[in-house]
C-alpha cells in the first residue's frame, strides 16, 4: 500500500476515553451492556416509521427523519462523558463505595441533548423544520411545547452552555454522526403531499398531525 492510499483511509471518530463506542444508555440490571447510540437511533427511527404507517401525508418518512435526529445531541463529548461518569458511579455504588459514587456522579440534566436535534431540524428545513418538526424533537423526553416555548427552551440551553455559534455546532454534530455511521445522515423527506395538504389544513389539523408524529417517537 503506498502512502497516498494510506492517507486516504480515515478512521471513524472515537468517543471519549472509557467508552467502547458512542453510547445512548448506560448498563443496567435489565441490560448489563452499553447501548450503542447508532443502534438506538436506528431502532427509534424504524419504530417511528412503523407507527406512522397509517397517518398519510408521507408520515412514515417524516417520522423516520425525526427518529434519526432525535438523539443527535448525545454525540457531544459532554453527554458521552455524562453517561460514562454515571456508569462509573453506579459501579462504585454497587461496591458499597457510596461517598466515592456521589462525588463523581453528574447532576441529572447536566448534559442536555434534545435541544440539538430540534435545532438541527430547523437548520435543515427552515420552513417546516422550524415551525413543526422541532416541536416533537424538543419534547420527546417530556411533553411537546408551543413553538415559542420550544424556541425559548433551545435558546436558553445555548446560552447556559455558552454555545455562541449553534448552527456551526449542529453542523459539526451532523457530520460527526454521519462519519460514525452513514445511515445516520438525515435525509429530508418528500413533503410534496404534506405541503399540498397544508393549503387547506387549519392550525388544529397541523397540530394534531405533529402530535401524532410525536407519539411515534418512542425513545
Amino acid at each position: 500500500m503506498n502512502e497516498g492510499s494510506k492517507s486516504s483511509i480515515i478512521a471513524p471518530p472515537r468517543p471519549p476515553t472509557g467508552l467502547p463506542f458512542f453510547v445512548a444508555h448506560t448498563p443496567s440490571k435489565e441490560n448489563p451492556q452499553w447501548h450503542s447510540l447508532v443502534d438506538h437511533t436506528l431502532g427509534v427511527a424504524v419504530r417511528a416509521r412503523e407507527f406512522a404507517a397509517d397517518l398519510g401525508y408521507n408520515a412514515p418518512a417524516i417520522a423516520y427523519y425525526l427518529g434519526i435526529l432525535h438523539d443527535l445531541g448525545k454525540f457531544t463529548d459532554k453527554f458521552q462523558k455524562y453517561l460514562r461518569d454515571n456508569a462509573r458511579a453506579d459501579k462504585l455504588k454497587q461496591a458499597g463505595k457510596y461517598k466515592e459514587a456521589t462525588a463523581i456522579r453528574p447532576r441529572k440534566g447536566d448534559a442536555p441533548h434534545k435541544q440539538f436535534g430540534a435545532h438541527a431540524a430547523a437548520l435543515l428545513d427552515p420552513r417546516y423544520g422550524k415551525a413543526l418538526w422541532r416541536l416533537p424533537l424538543y419534547g420527546h423526553h417530556s411533553q411537546m411545547k408551543s413553538g415559542d416555548g420550544t424556541h425559548s427552551g433551545i435558546q436558553e440551553t445555548f446560552s447556559d452552555e455558552e454555545i455562541s455559534e449553534p448552527d456551526a455546532m449542529i453542523r459539526g454534530l451532523l457530520s460527526l454522526s454521519e462519519a460514525v455511521d452513514s445511515r445516520l445522515k438525515p435525509e429530508p423527506p418528500d413533503l410534496t403531499e404534506f405541503s399540498k395538504a397544508l393549503l387547506f389544513a387549519d392550525a388544529e389539523g397541523r397540530e394534531m398531525f405533529v402530535r401524532l408524529l410525536y407519539s411515534c417517537l418512542t425513545d
